[in-house]
């Protein structure tokens, strides 16, 4: 990730953050059904996050050792160490950034 993808996924965080934090109150006294449906989501989002950041981890030093390797072959100017390294990173955060993302364009769409 580079420096604009972090400010922009943390900024992501500190609305998704902020929102649910005013309208959850707000929604168990008006709608206690989306609350709870809000509620769950948050938890079994962070859940499947969790498996999915476990997977990639598995598969990362298998990643990271193609991609160093292709580089190379391809004769990246430093051997594809930047290669590798910024495939794993982005195999690595994507289950968090992905849904972060998807979050906020729902939390603040209308």
């Amino acid at each position: 990730m580079n420096r604009s993808q972090f400010e922009q996924y943390y900024q992501d965080i500190g609305v998704v953050m902020s929102v649910r934090l005013a309208m959850l109150p707000w929604w168990w006294i008006s709608d206690p059904v989306r609350a709870e449906k809000e509620t769950r989501k948050m938890f079994s989002e962070k859940e499947a996050a969790v498996s999915e950041l476990q997977r990639q981890m598995a598969l990362a030093p298998t990643q990271f050792w193609y991609e160093l390797w292709y580089g190379f072959v391809r004769g990246d100017a430093d051997g594809g160490v930047g290669r590798a390294t910024r495939s794993a990173e982005r195999m690595l955060t994507r289950p968090y950034t992905s849904r972060v993302s998807a979050n906020r364009k729902r939390l603040t769409k209308g």
